[in-house]
């Protein structure tokens, strides 16, 4: 008789298990660290109510129920506020044959109950009846593809740092959804499934969900946050309330002018340096005036021109000079603007004498000076 030479299958799985954590143990002792040793808390404790990510405490809630009719924005409130929230959202498309299969057999039956409650005399259920035209609506906009269904589940996360605020912060979000109808609750006895599913790693433990339409799902669209953002312009930083992008254009605006206060060593020429890049990135021009030498080394990074001014430097600037002209139709305006722009040099360099030489007919220029 031949031996059997196949392993067992627990075995294989024990020997695979060992593998792994004699891995572990080697790289532990090593002290080899990888990118998940960074972003992961230094403890994870789990309740039934709520579960502890190092010195935070956290409950994650689903919505279970929703009024009939959604308006659009009624998320904006939740996601505007002030809190530590993360917020999931799961959609699952639905074959329309399906639904419509479905809804034809719940209009039977609350048609079908409507008529047992008129055969026993019971007072008419207006429930049923908006139940019954909710259905015919939504069959008549799947036939001709007006509308899709979906499956929808809504998860979210509140964080603080003690059991008192927790418990307030909680009540806050209860509150501001139970104002517009919508209904949730605390995952109890399921706080590691509700942590995974509100946790950036697309997984739905939770798979608690609720059908929707096409228009439904559109009014559930979450970033509707009240941000300084633009369609062009760079980015100045992070909204400290919901952690939105701030980006904006300020020579956008009737008047772009800005000024930068803060205290000493509190970042400001860091910050003038960082809007110059991300200007010129947008193809911004970009003068600065350096008597410190404090640009100088930026100026050589992004190979820009640095011009020193002084009675020693080589460099002179000649005002007497015309700008070079790609248009030849606006030679004329360039001629212009320059003799306007020269004039007040003029007059900022000589005081009256300017309107003295200028305002005489028939008196003559002096020469130029040399600058």
């Amino acid at each position: 008789m031949a031996r059997d030479k196949m392993m067992d299958p627990v075995a294989i799985a024990q020997a695979q298990q060992m593998r792994e954590q004699q891995e572990v143990t080697t790289a532990f002792q090593k002290g080899i660290t990888a990118l998940r040793d960074f972003i992961a808390p230094s403890s994870i404790e789990l309740q039934s109510s709520y579960f502890r990510l190092g010195t935070r405490l956290a409950r994650t809630y689903y919505v279970y129920g929703y009024p009939r009719q959604l308006y659009t924005g009624w998320m904006s409130s939740m996601v505007n506020l002030d809190e530590i929230i993360d917020i999931s959202i799961f959609i699952y498309p639905v074959e329309s044959q399906v639904v419509l299969e479905n809804l034809r057999k719940k209009v039977t039956q609350l048609e079908a109950g409507i008529q047992i409650d008129a055969e026993k005399g019971r007072v008419r259920d207006p429930g049923k009846q908006a139940a019954i035209l909710d259905a015919e609506e939504m069959r008549d906009k799947l036939q001709v593809g007006e509308e899709r269904f979906f499956r929808f589940g809504f998860y979210f996360t509140v964080y603080a740092s003690s059991q008192e605020e927790l418990e307030f912060v909680a009540h806050k979000v209860e509150s501001m959804l139970g104002q517009q109808l919508v209904y949730s609750k605390p995952a109890s006895a399921q706080q590691e499934q509700g942590m995974n599913s509100t946790i950036p790693q697309f997984v739905d433990q939770l798979q608690i969900r609720r059908n929707m339409s096409t228009g439904a799902i559109s009014t559930s669209f979450p970033f509707t946050s009240a941000d300084l953002s633009q369609d062009n312009g760079i980015l100045y930083g992070i909204n400290m309330h919901n952690s939105g992008l701030v980006i904006f254009d300020r020579f956008s605006l009737e008047n772009g002018n800005s000024v930068v206060f803060a205290k000493s060593g509190a970042g400001k020429s860091f910050t003038v340096k960082l809007e110059a890049l991300r200007s010129m990135m947008m193809g911004t021009e970009i003068f600065i005036i350096d008597p410190e030498n404090e640009y100088e080394r930026m100026c050589d990074a992004v190979a820009g021109a640095y011009v020193r001014l002084s009675l020693n430097s080589t460099t002179r600037i000649n005002p007497f000079d015309l700008p070079r002209v790609i248009d030849a139709e606006d030679a004329d305006n360039a001629l212009r603007s320059n003799l306007i722009t020269l004039h007040g040099l003029l007059r900022l360099m000589m005081g009256g004498a300017a309107a003295q030489m200028t305002g005489g007919a028939g008196m003559a220029m002096p020469a130029p000076p040399v600058i």
